[in-house]
């Protein structure tokens, strides 16, 4: 499955674009079941744990969707289409937190925080259950067997989709070969999505990520569907920003969260749901700090009301320039200024969806 053009993506029903112009199998005049009057999908988020059963035929995929990217969104769209068939409500079975963090503990590089991810999710109005199991090393010495006895247990099991590399379960045994044999034996049929391609790359977390590390960030957009975001919670700096003509936002959040390369960023900032053309220092600020941590600071061009405290989501659309160590602060100033005309220059027709912000 290929992909040619990449637009806005959510809200996903009633629009014709849609994810990508040319995707024809989105057709609203072929998929009854999208743009109906006052559509309004609600996911329910349920905790795998709880011994509660869903009293409906489910359709179910499984995984982390780090970034609910394009190639998930194909596997949600084909979920979504055999539910739709087979009178049953899709579900998507993740895990918190994920699972890399807990058998590696290494720095896990999040493309989506879990929250960011549910409020993607929930725009996207094609999961109607978000079931999420607390991952740890005792859920990880699951069999494949066990995990999906204990998933098919929630609720009337019509179906089960899977992403082209899909695994689960102690040692990843489960996969698609494994699953289709125990579909036959519960009548559960077994479907699995072809990757999803731009051009000649394949669309995947792993593949973002490295793009945005690498600072490619109209491509990182591509293969996401939407311009990669941050979000955060607003906390106190050290105000030099507001002395010079220019307050910053000093945004704070999780440290799995992956940030791009250090720099000057265009971008389009969501609070209090509103857009606002932003500028987007990630760095060091090396002309008024010695200090060795970096730091994300947002300057909203319009905004002047206080913002501490309050959470903002931070859409980067295009590096501006690498961060520099000015002289002095009258030259600091003048960068800024030209970077503010930059920002409005790049941003002035750029859309972004702020996921429920």
């Amino acid at each position: 499955m290929q992909y040619k053009h990449f637009f806005q993506i959510i809200p996903f029903y009633c629009q014709k674009s849609l994810l990508i112009k040319e995707y024809k199998k989105l057709s609203t005049s072929k998929n009854p079941y999208l743009c109906k009057l006052n559509l309004t999908v609600r996911m329910k988020i349920l905790k795998g744990e709880s011994d509660r059963k869903i009293s409906e035929n489910l359709c179910i995929t499984i995984g982390t969707m780090d970034g609910v990217h394009l190639g998930h969104l194909a596997i949600l769209k084909t979920l979504r289409d055999k539910a739709s068939k087979t009178n049953s409500k899709t579900a998507l079975i993740t895990f918190k937190p994920h699972p890399r963090k807990v058998l590696r503990n290494d720095n896990v590089e999040l493309l989506t925080l879990f929250d960011e991810k549910v409020d993607i999710l929930k725009k996207t109005e094609l999961v109607d259950y978000l079931i999420i199991f607390y991952f740890n090393r005792e859920f990880a010495s699951l069999s494949a067997e066990n995990f999906i006895n204990i998933i098919i247990n929630k609720a009337y099991m019509k179906c089960i989709i899977l992403g082209y590399d899909n695994h689960f379960g102690k040692n990843r045994r489960g996969n698609f070969d494994w699953l289709k044999q125990y579909g036959k034996l519960h009548n559960i049929d077994i479907l699995k999505v072809k990757a999803v391609t731009s051009g000649k790359d394949k669309i995947s977390s792993s593949a973002i990520r490295t793009l945005i590390k690498n600072g490619n960030l109209k491509k990182a957009a591509e293969f996401l569907g939407y311009h990669y975001f941050v979000t955060g919670i607003v906390g106190k700096g050290k105000n030099i920003g507001n002395t010079i003509g220019f307050p910053t936002a000093n945004l704070k959040f999780d440290k799995d969260k992956l940030l791009p390369p250090t720099g000057i960023y265009a971008g389009i900032a969501c609070y209090n749901g509103k857009t606002y053309p932003a500028a987007i220092n990630i760095g060091y600020n090396p002309t008024v700090s010695s200090d060795k941590v970096i730091k994300t600071e947002v300057h909203l061009i319009g905004f002047k009301e206080n913002l501490y405290g309050e959470k903002l989501r931070v859409f980067f659309i295009e590096k501006i320039r690498g961060e520099k160590k000015y002289n002095s602060l009258d030259e600091l100033k003048s960068a800024i200024s030209a970077d503010i005309k930059k920002v409005i220059q790049l941003t002035s027709e750029t859309k972004v969806n702020c996921f429920g912000l």
